[in-house]
C-alpha cells in the first residue's frame, strides 16, 4: 500500500475518455478501499494517500466510496488520519464545484434552467447539495473540538479554495479562526503563507510530506472572500451571543475590513453587519486592548451611515454610552482615541456643511450630558470639555 501511494503520484493528469487510464486508476482505487478498512494505521494512512491523489485527478473515482463511509470518517481518532480525511473531503468538494454539472445547474442555474428546464434537474441539484452538506457536517465534526495546530492549519488551507463557493465551509473556516491559537490565526490571516501579502495576486500554499496545497486570490475574489467571511463571523456572533468580542473576533474583523469593497456590498448586508456589531463595538471602545481597532471600524461604519448606505439604529445613544463607560472606568487612552475622531468629524462637518453629521454630533452631546447628570463636576477625564469641543450648537450667553 505504501508503494501504491507513491506510484499513484506519477499520475498527474486525468484524461477524460481514456479507458485504459480509467481502468488503471480504478485498480488503485480498489486497493485503497481495501487498505482503508485495515486496522494497521500505516496501511490506512497509505490508503488515504492513494484516495487523496485519485480525488485530485478526478473526484468521481473515489466519491461514491467515500460518501458511503462518511460515518466512519467522522469517527476517526488518529490525528494524521483526521488531517488526511480533511484533505480528501475538500478535494472531493473541489471536484464537485469544478464539474460541468455543478457549474451549469447551480452556479449558472437561473439562466440555464429557465431556458432548458427538465424535472430531472431538481433531483440532480438536490443530490449535489446533499453530498456537499454531508461532507460539511463531517468536516465540522472533525474540526469542532480539535485544538491541534497541525490539523487546524491543514483544515484552513484545504477549506480555502471551497469557502468562496460553499457557505457552510466558510462557517467552518471562521470557526477554525475563532478556536485557533493566536499564532496559528495570525499565520492563516496575516503572515507565513497567509491569505494575502502586499500584492493583489498571492498564493496561499503549504506543504507536508506528500501533499501540496495552493490557492491564488486575485483582488476581486479577495474582496468577495472578505465579505463572506465577515458575514459568517457576524452570524456566529448573533447565534453565540458572547459577552464581549475577543482578539480572535477582531483579527477576523481587521482582515475583513481591510479588504472589503464597500461599493459592492448591499444595504441589507451592511445593515446586518453594522447593527449586530455596534453593541460589541461600544464595549470594545472601552477596552484598552481593542479601542484603536474598534475606533477604526466605527469610522468606516459611521461614514457609510452618514452617506445613507447603511442605517445604524440608535447610533448616537450607542456612542454616548461608550463615552460614559470610559468616564466611569477611568480610561483616558480610550477617550483620547474617540475624542480625536469626533473633533476631526466636527471640523469636516462644519467645512462641508454636512447636516447629517451635525445632527449626529449634537445628539451625542445632548444624550451624554443628560447621562452625566450630577457626575459632571467630578470629571477627571475632562469629558465635559470634550463635549464642548464637539458641540456644533454651543449654548449662547443671554
Amino acid at each position: 500500500m505504501q508503494c501504491l501511494s507513491t506510484l499513484v503520484t506519477e499520475e498527474t493528469v486525468y484524461y477524460e475518455g481514456d479507458k485504459s487510464q480509467a481502468r488503471f486508476l480504478r485498480e488503485f482505487a480498489d486497493y485503497a478501499q481495501v487498505g482503508f478498512t485495515s486496522t494497521a494505521n500505516s496501511v490506512r494512512t497509505s490508503a488515504f494517500g492513494v484516495l487523496c491523489q485519485l480525488a485530485h485527478l478526478h473526484h468521481e473515482l473515489v466519491a461514491p466510496f467515500v460518501m458511503s463511509r462518511l460515518d466512519h470518517v467522522s469517527r476517526l481518532t488518529w490525528g494524521e488520519h483526521k488531517c488526511l480525511a480533511i484533505v480528501l473531503l475538500n478535494k472531493i468538494v473541489k471536484g464537485i464545484i469544478a464539474s460541468d454539472t455543478y457549474r451549469t445547474l447551480i452556479q449558472k442555474a437561473t439562466a440555464h434552467i429557465s431556458k432548458n428546464y427538465s424535472p430531472e434537474y431538481e433531483g440532480i441539484i438536490t443530490n449535489i447539495k446533499s453530498q456537499i452538506d454531508r461532507i460539511s457536517t463531517v468536516l465540522r465534526e472533525i474540526c469542532r473540538f480539535n485544538r491541534s495546530d497541525l490539523l487546524l492549519k491543514v483544515a484552513a488551507v484545504n477549506l480555502l479554495p471551497n469557502t468562496y463557493e460553499i457557505e457552510s465551509l466558510m462557517d467552518i473556516f471562521v470557526n477554525i479562526l475563532l478556536i485557533a491559537k493566536d499564532d496559528i490565526r495570525a499565520w492563516i490571516l496575516f503572515s507565513g503563507p497567509g491569505l494575502v501579502k502586499d500584492t493583489t495576486d498571492e498564493t496561499f500554499a503549504n506543504s507536508d510530506r506528500t501533499l501540496r496545497f495552493s490557492l491564488a486570490f486575485d483582488n476581486t475574489r479577495l474582496k468577495d472572500f472578505a465579505l463572506e467571511m465577515v458575514i459568517s463571523l457576524v452570524k456566529h456572533i448573533e447565534e453565540e451571543k458572547p459577552e464581549r468580542l475577543g482578539g480572535e473576533h477582531f483579527d477576523i474583523l481587521q482582515f475583513s475590513f481591510r479588504h472589503l469593497d464597500f461599493t459592492k456590498i448591499s444595504a441589507d448586508e451592511m445593515n446586518f453587519i453594522a447593527n449586530n456589531l455596534k453593541d460589541y463595538l461600544c464595549v470594545a471602545l472601552c477596552d484598552e486592548d481593542f479601542y484603536a481597532l474598534s475606533t477604526e471600524i466605527l469610522k468606516v461604519l459611521l461614514r457609510l451611515h452618514f452617506k445613507q448606505e447603511l442605517q445604524m439604529k440608535d447610533v448616537e445613544s450607542f456612542l454616548s454610552s461608550a463615552l460614559i463607560l470610559m468616564k466611569q472606568n477611568n480610561l483616558p487612552k480610550c477617550l483620547e482615541s474617540i475624542a480625536t475622531y469626533l473633533v476631526d468629524l466636527k471640523r469636516e462637518a462644519l467645512e462641508s456643511n454636512f447636516d447629517a453629521v451635525k445632527r449626529f454630533l449634537s445628539t451625542v452631546v445632548v444624550e451624554t450630558r443628560s447621562k452625566l447628570g450630577e457626575e459632571a463636576p467630578d470629571d477627571e477625564l475632562r469629558l465635559t470639555e470634550l463635549l464642548d469641543r464637539i458641540d456644533v450648537l454651543p449654548s449662547q450667553s443671554p
